[in-house]
């Protein structure tokens, strides 16, 4: 059996697309089970009113993306653990690539599959860890070209995938103690993918199975830039060499002091805004 889990903060209105989407395209009994971290919108009601097969977990704080899909794997009975966005919609069924993968490929500790905007483009779901040379890309050219490099038609070894699109064998998922919850949002995945590659297991990308996602749906995109400067460094400061994390916190303060400076001079509140707040995290 397979167990979607689904982390839900104060967007009902995603929620609940996600969730008629899964029950309209899957057939199969599967366990839906949905964490609500702490929201103080209705999802919680709405979830007890319109999805009642769905096993509720209602969290008395918000605990993070890490902290939250922990305490949904802690309840879920399935061999596999789906981990999906609740700002994603299914349009076919991308169970059965994920797990045919799975039974493949007895080295796979983790498989992941393709996340697509709603005009059909492909979205950074996997690619190569964060090495500084990376990171270079990441801070000062966006994006390193993995989508466009990407064999759309094969399963292939990556070293990591997104965590709003996960499948996790639950005993090897068990086997690290899922999630760091160190990380609050972002680059906990990679951390994941990192350890179960350190474990000896395999990381896998499959392009036949895939689903819509909105993206940001439960952040904006300051929110974002700031926990992956604070996720950044948690990951360099745990898993990379002392040299690293300092040249890492170098990299990050010229990507924060140059753009907060150009936010001034523009009188650019986005930036001021984004990039002040980086520089606290470092």
């Amino acid at each position: 059996m397979v167990s979607i889990i689904i982390l839900s903060y104060n967007r009902s209105d995603l929620l609940k697309e996600c969730l008629r989407s899964i029950y309209k395209v899957i057939n199969k009994s599967v366990e839906v089970i949905v964490v609500d971290n702490n929201s103080s919108d209705d999802s919680v009601q709405m979830v007890k009113e319109k999805f009642k097969q769905v096993q509720l977990v209602e969290n008395t704080t918000n605990a993070g993306f890490a902290g939250g899909c922990n305490l949904g794997a802690k309840h879920a009975k399935g061999k596999y653990l789906l981990f999906v966005n609740s700002d994603t919609e299914f349009t076919t069924n991308p169970i059965p690539p994920l797990v045919q993968t799975f039974e493949d490929h007895e080295d796979a500790g983790i498989v992941g599959g393709l996340l697509e905007d709603f005009n059909g483009s492909l979205q950074r779901s996997f690619g190569s860890f964060y090495t500084l040379k990376n990171v270079v890309y990441l801070l000062f050219a966006g994006e390193s070209g993995e989508l466009k490099r990407f064999k759309s038609d094969s399963v292939q070894i990556t070293d990591w995938v997104s965590g709003g699109f996960m499948m996790a064998k639950k005993e090897k998922f068990d086997s690290v103690s899922g999630f760091n919850e160190s990380y609050f949002m972002y680059i906990e995945d990679m951390d994941l993918c990192y350890r179960i590659r350190k474990k000896g297991f395999s990381v896998y990308v499959n392009p036949h199975s895939r689903i819509k996602h909105l993206g940001q749906g439960s952040s904006n995109k300051t929110f974002a830039i700031v926990q992956i400067y604070k996720g950044l460094q948690i990951f360099y400061k745990q898993q990379r060499s002392r040299l690293a994390y300092y040249v890492l916190k170098l990299l990050l303060f010229i990507k924060a002091f140059v753009s907060l400076v150009v936010g001034l001079v523009t009188l650019n509140k986005y930036l001021i805004r984004t990039y002040s707040g980086a520089l606290k995290t470092l």
